[in-house]
Protein backbone atom coordinates (compact mmCIF):
# COMPACT_ATOMS: atom_id res chain seq x y z
CA UNK A 1 0.00 0.00 0.00
CA UNK A 2 1.18 3.43 -0.85
CA UNK A 3 0.06 6.82 0.85
CA UNK A 4 1.17 10.19 -0.41
CA UNK A 5 2.06 13.34 1.22
CA UNK A 6 -0.95 15.22 1.48
CA UNK A 7 -2.11 12.51 4.10
CA UNK A 8 -2.19 13.72 7.49
CA UNK A 9 0.60 11.95 9.89
CA UNK A 10 -1.90 10.49 11.81
CA UNK A 11 -2.48 8.21 8.39
CA UNK A 12 0.76 6.91 7.94
CA UNK A 13 0.61 6.61 11.91
CA UNK A 14 -2.52 4.53 11.40
CA UNK A 15 -1.21 2.48 8.27
CA UNK A 16 1.81 1.59 10.52
CA UNK A 17 0.10 0.15 13.37
CA UNK A 18 -1.67 -2.05 10.92
CA UNK A 19 1.54 -3.59 9.93
CA UNK A 20 2.69 -6.50 12.64
CA UNK A 21 6.18 -5.35 13.06
CA UNK A 22 6.65 -7.61 16.91
CA UNK A 23 10.46 -7.80 17.24
CA UNK A 24 11.43 -10.29 17.69
CA UNK A 25 11.84 -11.29 14.56
CA UNK A 26 10.97 -7.63 13.51
CA UNK A 27 10.20 -8.13 9.80
CA UNK A 28 9.76 -4.23 9.11
CA UNK A 29 10.35 -4.34 5.49
CA UNK A 30 6.40 -3.77 5.11
CA UNK A 31 6.91 -1.00 7.17
CA UNK A 32 9.89 1.10 6.26
CA UNK A 33 7.81 0.58 2.14
CA UNK A 34 4.83 2.45 3.63
CA UNK A 35 7.23 5.62 5.08
CA UNK A 36 9.48 5.36 2.07
CA UNK A 37 6.59 5.61 -0.17
CA UNK A 38 5.30 8.46 1.66
CA UNK A 39 8.47 9.97 1.41
CA UNK A 40 8.88 9.57 -2.57
CA UNK A 41 5.23 11.30 -3.01
CA UNK A 42 7.51 14.70 -2.29
CA UNK A 43 10.24 13.48 -4.30
CA UNK A 44 12.62 12.45 -0.98
CA UNK A 45 15.39 10.30 -2.28
CA UNK A 46 15.71 7.61 -0.12
CA UNK A 47 18.68 4.80 0.58
CA UNK A 48 18.25 1.58 2.31
CA UNK A 49 20.64 -0.14 4.42
CA UNK A 50 20.13 -3.26 6.08
CA UNK A 51 22.14 -6.15 8.19
CA UNK A 52 19.64 -8.38 7.35
CA UNK A 53 16.90 -7.97 4.29
CA UNK A 54 13.58 -8.52 6.19
CA UNK A 55 14.83 -5.46 8.64
CA UNK A 56 15.58 -2.60 6.39
CA UNK A 57 16.71 0.96 7.97
CA UNK A 58 15.80 4.09 6.21
CA UNK A 59 18.19 7.36 5.89
CA UNK A 60 17.20 10.59 3.86
CA UNK A 61 19.00 13.52 3.64
CA UNK A 62 17.94 16.83 3.26
CA UNK A 63 21.00 18.87 2.27
CA UNK A 64 21.11 22.88 4.63
CA UNK A 65 23.38 25.94 4.01
CA UNK A 66 26.38 24.62 6.10
CA UNK A 67 26.11 26.78 8.82
CA UNK A 68 24.81 24.78 11.21
CA UNK A 69 25.69 21.36 12.63
CA UNK A 70 23.24 18.68 11.02
CA UNK A 71 19.94 17.92 12.89
CA UNK A 72 19.34 13.86 13.18
CA UNK A 73 15.55 12.85 13.37
CA UNK A 74 15.36 9.28 14.29
CA UNK A 75 12.27 6.77 15.16
CA UNK A 76 12.24 2.86 15.10
CA UNK A 77 8.87 1.02 13.42
CA UNK A 78 9.36 -2.03 15.40
CA UNK A 79 7.51 -2.99 18.21
CA UNK A 80 7.14 -5.16 21.60
CA UNK A 81 5.10 -8.07 21.95
CA UNK A 82 1.13 -8.78 22.36
CA UNK A 83 0.84 -11.82 23.63
CA UNK A 84 -0.98 -12.67 26.77
CA UNK A 85 -2.41 -9.22 26.84
CA UNK A 86 -6.29 -7.79 27.05
CA UNK A 87 -6.64 -5.08 24.58
CA UNK A 88 -10.02 -2.83 23.89
CA UNK A 89 -9.03 -2.98 20.49
CA UNK A 90 -7.44 -5.46 18.35
CA UNK A 91 -3.43 -4.56 18.60
CA UNK A 92 -2.75 -4.29 14.92
CA UNK A 93 -6.63 -2.81 13.87
CA UNK A 94 -5.40 0.63 13.46
CA UNK A 95 -9.08 1.68 14.94
CA UNK A 96 -9.68 5.10 15.48
CA UNK A 97 -12.22 5.98 18.53
CA UNK A 98 -12.79 9.32 19.98
CA UNK A 99 -10.18 10.75 18.26
CA UNK A 100 -7.92 8.35 19.47
CA UNK A 101 -5.87 5.98 17.52
CA UNK A 102 -5.31 2.35 19.18
CA UNK A 103 -2.59 -0.46 18.48
CA UNK A 104 0.59 -1.65 19.78
CA UNK A 105 2.82 0.92 18.06
CA UNK A 106 0.84 4.36 18.50
CA UNK A 107 3.14 5.43 21.19
CA UNK A 108 6.73 3.59 20.55
CA UNK A 109 7.08 4.74 17.96
CA UNK A 110 5.11 4.51 14.67
CA UNK A 111 3.42 7.68 15.30
CA UNK A 112 6.75 9.25 16.21
CA UNK A 113 8.00 8.40 12.77
CA UNK A 114 4.97 9.19 11.21
CA UNK A 115 5.52 12.96 12.69
CA UNK A 116 9.03 13.37 11.64
CA UNK A 117 8.67 11.39 8.13
CA UNK A 118 5.06 14.13 7.72
CA UNK A 119 7.70 17.33 8.64
CA UNK A 120 10.36 16.19 6.57
CA UNK A 121 8.30 15.50 3.45
CA UNK A 122 6.95 18.76 4.01
CA UNK A 123 9.95 20.80 4.47
CA UNK A 124 11.37 18.86 1.19
CA UNK A 125 8.15 19.82 -0.31
CA UNK A 126 8.90 23.35 0.81
CA UNK A 127 11.83 23.67 -0.51
CA UNK A 128 13.50 24.56 2.63
CA UNK A 129 17.27 24.75 3.04
CA UNK A 130 18.15 24.84 6.64
CA UNK A 131 21.15 26.34 8.59
CA UNK A 132 22.29 22.38 8.97
CA UNK A 133 21.73 19.53 7.18
CA UNK A 134 18.14 17.71 8.51
CA UNK A 135 18.66 13.89 8.21
CA UNK A 136 15.89 11.15 8.62
CA UNK A 137 16.47 7.85 9.76
CA UNK A 138 13.31 5.54 10.35
CA UNK A 139 15.43 2.24 12.20
CA UNK A 140 14.68 -1.31 12.56
CA UNK A 141 15.02 -3.25 15.93
CA UNK A 142 14.64 -1.04 18.59
CA UNK A 143 13.22 -3.16 20.96
CA UNK A 144 15.87 -5.57 21.05
CA UNK A 145 19.22 -3.79 21.33
CA UNK A 146 19.43 -2.01 18.13
CA UNK A 147 22.22 -4.45 16.26
CA UNK A 148 20.25 -4.53 12.87
CA UNK A 149 18.96 -0.94 13.54
CA UNK A 150 20.63 2.28 15.12
CA UNK A 151 23.78 -0.01 16.12
CA UNK A 152 24.12 -1.53 12.74
CA UNK A 153 24.43 2.09 10.86
CA UNK A 154 26.51 3.62 13.22
CA UNK A 155 28.98 0.78 13.17
CA UNK A 156 29.07 0.23 9.54
CA UNK A 157 27.79 3.63 7.90
CA UNK A 158 29.16 6.85 10.18
CA UNK A 159 29.32 8.60 6.95
CA UNK A 160 25.02 8.75 7.15
CA UNK A 161 25.66 10.61 10.27
CA UNK A 162 28.61 13.16 9.13
CA UNK A 163 28.24 16.58 10.69
CA UNK A 164 25.22 15.94 12.67
CA UNK A 165 25.72 17.37 16.39
CA UNK A 166 21.84 16.88 17.64
CA UNK A 167 19.49 14.31 17.16
CA UNK A 168 15.56 14.49 17.70
CA UNK A 169 14.03 10.93 18.96
CA UNK A 170 10.82 9.37 20.50
CA UNK A 171 10.90 10.65 23.32
CA UNK A 172 10.06 14.50 23.88
CA UNK A 173 7.30 16.01 22.42
CA UNK A 174 4.55 14.92 24.26
CA UNK A 175 2.59 16.27 26.91
CA UNK A 176 3.21 15.39 30.75
CA UNK A 177 0.26 14.72 32.37
CA UNK A 178 -0.69 15.10 36.03
CA UNK A 179 -0.70 19.00 36.14
CA UNK A 180 -3.24 21.77 36.05
CA UNK A 181 -1.77 22.64 32.97
CA UNK A 182 -0.46 21.26 29.92
CA UNK A 183 3.17 20.90 29.69
CA UNK A 184 5.17 18.92 27.17
CA UNK A 185 8.63 18.13 27.13
CA UNK A 186 11.77 18.21 25.69
CA UNK A 187 13.57 15.00 25.95
CA UNK A 188 17.44 16.02 26.66
CA UNK A 189 19.00 12.52 27.69
CA UNK A 190 18.12 8.82 28.14
CA UNK A 191 18.94 6.37 31.11
CA UNK A 192 21.64 3.66 29.61
CA UNK A 193 19.87 0.14 29.48
CA UNK A 194 21.58 -3.37 30.67
CA UNK A 195 20.17 -6.43 30.20
CA UNK A 196 21.21 -8.81 33.19
CA UNK A 197 20.50 -12.37 34.24
CA UNK A 198 20.53 -14.16 37.52
CA UNK A 199 20.74 -17.67 38.37
CA UNK A 200 20.18 -19.46 41.62
CA UNK A 201 21.16 -22.81 41.92
CA UNK A 202 19.84 -25.70 44.48
CA UNK A 203 18.83 -29.19 45.37
CA UNK A 204 16.10 -30.28 43.55
CA UNK A 205 13.97 -33.30 44.59
CA UNK A 206 11.10 -34.93 43.43
CA UNK A 207 8.04 -32.77 44.16
CA UNK A 208 6.25 -35.00 47.12
CA UNK A 209 9.08 -34.11 49.68
CA UNK A 210 8.35 -31.10 52.08
CA UNK A 211 9.46 -28.47 50.76
CA UNK A 212 12.17 -26.67 53.20
CA UNK A 213 14.65 -23.74 51.86
CA UNK A 214 13.69 -25.22 48.46
CA UNK A 215 14.74 -23.03 45.19
CA UNK A 216 11.75 -21.74 44.94
CA UNK A 217 11.58 -20.34 48.42
CA UNK A 218 14.89 -18.68 47.41
CA UNK A 219 13.66 -17.90 44.17
CA UNK A 220 10.44 -15.83 45.91
CA UNK A 221 12.68 -14.27 48.83
CA UNK A 222 14.63 -12.65 45.55
CA UNK A 223 12.23 -11.14 43.19
CA UNK A 224 10.58 -9.79 47.03
CA UNK A 225 13.60 -8.03 47.29
CA UNK A 226 13.65 -6.93 43.98
CA UNK A 227 10.38 -6.02 44.29
CA UNK A 228 10.99 -3.70 47.36
CA UNK A 229 14.49 -2.68 47.18
CA UNK A 230 15.07 0.50 45.86
CA UNK A 231 18.33 1.29 44.51
CA UNK A 232 20.15 4.77 45.79
CA UNK A 233 18.69 8.33 44.47
CA UNK A 234 21.02 9.91 41.76
CA UNK A 235 20.39 13.76 41.67
CA UNK A 236 22.62 15.03 38.73
CA UNK A 237 22.92 18.41 37.01
CA UNK A 238 20.48 17.26 34.41
CA UNK A 239 17.30 15.68 36.34
CA UNK A 240 17.88 18.86 38.28
CA UNK A 241 17.60 21.37 35.48
CA UNK A 242 14.45 19.06 34.48
CA UNK A 243 13.24 19.31 37.52
CA UNK A 244 14.04 23.22 38.00
CA UNK A 245 12.24 24.18 34.44
CA UNK A 246 8.99 21.93 35.58
CA UNK A 247 8.44 23.56 38.90
CA UNK A 248 9.52 27.34 36.57
CA UNK A 249 6.59 26.68 34.29
CA UNK A 250 4.05 25.72 37.33
CA UNK A 251 4.98 28.32 38.79
CA UNK A 252 4.74 29.55 42.34
CA UNK A 253 1.17 28.45 43.02
CA UNK A 254 2.19 24.78 42.70
CA UNK A 255 1.72 22.88 45.84
CA UNK A 256 4.32 20.16 44.33
CA UNK A 257 7.75 20.02 45.55
CA UNK A 258 9.48 19.40 42.96
CA UNK A 259 12.59 21.96 43.80
CA UNK A 260 13.00 19.37 46.40
CA UNK A 261 13.96 16.57 44.51
CA UNK A 262 16.69 18.20 43.48
CA UNK A 263 18.57 17.58 47.31
CA UNK A 264 19.36 14.30 47.80
CA UNK A 265 18.42 14.52 51.50
CA UNK A 266 14.77 15.91 50.62
CA UNK A 267 14.33 13.98 47.74
CA UNK A 268 12.70 10.55 49.67
CA UNK A 269 10.05 13.44 51.55
CA UNK A 270 9.44 15.10 48.40
CA UNK A 271 8.65 11.60 46.33
CA UNK A 272 6.30 10.22 49.07
CA UNK A 273 4.23 13.41 48.76
CA UNK A 274 3.82 12.81 44.94
CA UNK A 275 1.28 10.33 44.68
CA UNK A 276 0.54 9.06 41.44
CA UNK A 277 3.21 11.31 40.11
CA UNK A 278 6.07 9.57 41.74
CA UNK A 279 6.80 6.66 39.31
CA UNK A 280 7.55 8.81 36.87
CA UNK A 281 10.03 11.78 39.07
CA UNK A 282 11.68 8.40 40.62
CA UNK A 283 12.47 7.12 37.50
CA UNK A 284 14.52 10.07 36.85
CA UNK A 285 16.44 9.74 40.04
CA UNK A 286 16.82 6.00 40.15
CA UNK A 287 18.53 3.36 38.44
CA UNK A 288 15.97 0.67 37.97
CA UNK A 289 16.13 -3.57 37.67
CA UNK A 290 13.10 -4.95 37.27
CA UNK A 291 12.95 -8.55 36.67
CA UNK A 292 10.74 -9.54 33.33
CA UNK A 293 11.45 -13.29 33.02
CA UNK A 294 11.98 -15.96 35.15
CA UNK A 295 12.55 -19.31 34.47
CA UNK A 296 12.32 -22.53 36.89
CA UNK A 297 11.45 -26.05 36.77
CA UNK A 298 10.77 -28.48 33.51
CA UNK A 299 8.76 -31.10 34.93
CA UNK A 300 5.32 -31.01 37.22
CA UNK A 301 6.54 -33.21 39.58
CA UNK A 302 9.77 -32.67 40.44
CA UNK A 303 11.14 -29.29 42.18
CA UNK A 304 14.14 -27.61 40.46
CA UNK A 305 17.68 -27.11 41.18
CA UNK A 306 18.12 -24.39 39.21
CA UNK A 307 16.46 -20.92 37.93
CA UNK A 308 16.75 -18.14 36.50
CA UNK A 309 15.86 -14.05 36.21
CA UNK A 310 15.90 -12.15 33.76
CA UNK A 311 16.45 -7.89 34.74
CA UNK A 312 15.59 -4.98 32.41
CA UNK A 313 17.83 -1.98 33.89
CA UNK A 314 17.87 1.40 33.40
CA UNK A 315 20.88 3.89 34.84
CA UNK A 316 20.48 7.22 35.39
CA UNK A 317 23.00 9.34 33.99
CA UNK A 318 26.33 9.19 35.57
CA UNK A 319 25.91 5.86 36.86
CA UNK A 320 28.19 2.52 35.59
CA UNK A 321 27.14 -1.15 34.75
CA UNK A 322 29.26 -2.18 37.33
CA UNK A 323 28.01 0.28 39.90
CA UNK A 324 24.45 -1.45 38.85
CA UNK A 325 25.73 -4.80 39.51
CA UNK A 326 27.05 -4.56 42.74
CA UNK A 327 24.33 -2.77 43.93
CA UNK A 328 22.02 -6.03 42.78
CA UNK A 329 23.98 -8.71 43.98
CA UNK A 330 23.58 -6.62 47.57
CA UNK A 331 20.02 -6.73 47.15
CA UNK A 332 19.98 -10.61 46.10
CA UNK A 333 22.59 -12.07 48.15
CA UNK A 334 26.27 -12.92 47.46
CA UNK A 335 25.48 -16.95 46.07
CA UNK A 336 23.01 -15.84 42.85
CA UNK A 337 25.44 -15.65 40.00
CA UNK A 338 25.16 -13.05 37.97
CA UNK A 339 25.77 -11.87 34.19
CA UNK A 340 25.58 -9.03 31.98
CA UNK A 341 24.00 -10.20 28.68
CA UNK A 342 24.28 -6.69 27.50
CA UNK A 343 24.39 -3.07 27.88
CA UNK A 344 23.84 0.06 26.02
CA UNK A 345 26.39 3.33 26.15
CA UNK A 346 26.95 5.14 28.67
CA UNK A 347 24.46 8.54 29.30
CA UNK A 348 26.56 11.61 29.76
CA UNK A 349 25.05 12.87 32.64
CA UNK A 350 24.99 16.63 30.88
CA UNK A 351 23.58 18.02 27.87
CA UNK A 352 24.46 20.54 24.85
CA UNK A 353 21.12 22.73 24.98
CA UNK A 354 22.26 25.63 22.49
CA UNK A 355 20.02 23.62 19.77
CA UNK A 356 16.96 24.88 22.25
Amino acid sequence: MSINTSAAASDLARELVRVDTVNPPGSEAAAQALVASFLAASEVPVETYARESSRPNLVARLPGRGERPALILHGHVDVVGVDGQVWTHAPFEGVVRDGVLWGRGTLDNKAGVAMLAHGFARAARDRLVPGGDIILVSAADSETGGRAGLAYLLEQHPHLFAGASYAIGEFGGFPLSGFDRRLYAIGVGLKQYAHLRLRLTGTGGHGSRPSNGSLTGELARVLGRLDTVRAPLRVTDMSTQVLTSIAEALGPSSDLPLRDLTNEATAPRALASLGALRPGFEAMLRDTANPTLVRAGHKFNVTPSEATVELDCRLTPGGSVEELVAWVQSVVGPTVEITVLDSGPPAPATFDDSLL
